[in-house]
């Protein structure tokens, strides 16, 4: 009985110093792009999660496109715009999706079908570059 009051102590302890454990860096979930044409545009999306300090967005690329950009998608009267911006701050979480931020994809090289992967590089202040594959969806 005492072995297994002691394994148990033990088993509670580690997963309590696991849990605890602070993360670090950048953390990307729920990229998807947008079906394109080539020649055409695409967008892509994500949840970023930042574990640590404050950190800059600054550069995106992909070679599927001859312009990568972080756009915002703002609103002017009934209209809805967008614009290239220089960068995007994240401090805990950030989402970038539909109708708002998001990067865009100019001039595909070559056609988004659905079920395609790309790959994306995110150059961040802090954190350095981020290399992740992204699946393209219809949306």
């Amino acid at each position: 009985m005492d072995f297994k009051i002691s394994t148990l102590k033990k088993l509670l302890i580690i997963f309590f110093i696991i849990s605890c454990s602070k993360k670090e860096g950048i953390e990307i979930t729920n990229a998807y792009g947008r079906i394109g044409i080539k020649g055409g545009t695409s967008a892509v999306f994500m949840k970023i999660r930042n574990y640590g300090q404050t950190d800059t967005l600054y550069e995106v690329y992909c070679d599927c496109s001859e312009i990568s950009e972080i756009h915002q998608t703002f609103k002017e009267g009934e209209r809805l715009n967008m614009r290239r911006i220089d960068f995007i701050e994240i401090k805990n979480h950030f989402e970038l999706k539909p109708l708002s931020y998001h990067i865009m994809l100019i001039n595909l090289k070559k056609d988004l079908n659905e079920n395609d992967t790309i790959e994306i590089k995110l150059k961040f202040k802090k954190n350095g570059e981020k290399l992740i594959k992204i699946p393209i969806k219809r949306l």
